[in-house]
């Protein structure tokens, strides 16, 4: 008599609710795991677009500074074009653009993994000055 009040007093889950959890956490998993990654796609974008809008603030005032200073605009330009430089983690790089004299062009890299999955075309900017 003791022995069946020990087995009917037990608890735990059964397995059809097991089975539902399990479901559960599939269906979420199914839907969280592509909206994070899309989320983490969209923030390296988005800190590349900061960075080539941080490079680009840095020619204009460039630019500028030589304008005020005196300079003639090719000596202007030559000043708001510079070596590498560094923008957080990234590495910006300034062209003259072949096509346009008074434009400069400004391309974004960054360490593996910060510019993955981001679209080509959000890693370069063009700034024309004048």
């Amino acid at each position: 008599m003791e022995r069946k009040s020990i087995i009917r007093n037990q608890k735990g889950f059964t397995l059809i609710e097991i089975i539902a959890t399990l479901i559960i956490l599939g269906v979420l998993s199914a839907v969280a795991v592509p909206r994070y990654l899309d989320m983490v796609t969209n923030s390296r974008t988005q800190a590349v677009q900061g960075a080539l809008g941080a490079a680009a603030s840095n020619v204009s005032i460039n630019f500028a500074n030589s304008i005020l200073a005196g300079g003639t605009v090719a000596a202007a330009l030559t000043a708001a074009v510079g070596s590498n430089v560094t923008v957080g983690d990234y590495t910006v790089t300034y062209v003259t653009n072949l096509t346009d004299s008074n434009a400069i062009d400004i391309t974004v890299t960054g360490p593996a993994g910060l510019t993955t999955n981001v679209p080509t075309a959000s890693l370069t900017k063009t700034v024309t000055l004048l």
